[in-house]
């Protein structure tokens, strides 16, 4: 079995000249990244392999997290066909993922991540930003669709505020 950890980026800001590529985090954005990346250190889920969207915001959400969990620089891929991404390319991204990978944080945007979501787990969730799904996989990542997931966590970082880690 296998688990994927589903990422929304985190709240971003409007760059001066840039595009929606472009877009920072804010510090809320920042803030929540870290209390997410908390809340995987003391629930021990450690991602073997980081994915992320290769726009700002969501290349720093992975970053942040990544660093917060003591990840290895380069166990975080950026892929520019994740942003922005509907679901089947997200799986096809997915599916090139070496078994060894037990479990994958992907970090990305809605609405394609909450529409992912909903075609692995049967769920509808409002992935608002920061917020982060759990899920444990059925089958290889090479075979990945419709069906194959579970959700076991859906973390928001104002839940966490409301109660300690």
């Amino acid at each position: 079995m296998h688990q994927l950890l589903i990422l929304r980026h985190g709240e971003a800001g409007t760059p001066q000249g840039g595009g929606d590529v472009d877009r920072p985090l804010t510090p809320r954005g920042r803030r929540d990244a870290d209390r997410i990346a908390a809340w995987l250190q003391v629930q021990g889920l450690q991602p073997d392999v980081s994915i992320s969207s290769s726009a700002a915001r969501a290349r720093e959400t992975a970053r942040r997290v990544g660093t917060a969990l003591g990840t290895r620089p380069d166990a975080l891929a950026e892929h520019q066909r994740l942003y922005l991404a509907p679901p089947e390319t997200i799986i096809s991204v997915l599916h090139d993922l070496p078994e060894a990978a037990e479990r994958v944080l992907l970090v990305g945007h809605n609405p394609g991540l909450a529409s992912f979501l909903y075609l692995l787990a049967g769920q509808p969730a409002n992935l608002a930003t920061c917020t982060l799904a759990v899920l444990d996989v059925d089958g290889p990542w090479a075979a990945l669709g419709p069906g194959m997931a579970r959700l076991v966590h859906l973390i928001r970082p104002g839940d966490l505020d409301a109660s300690p880690i």
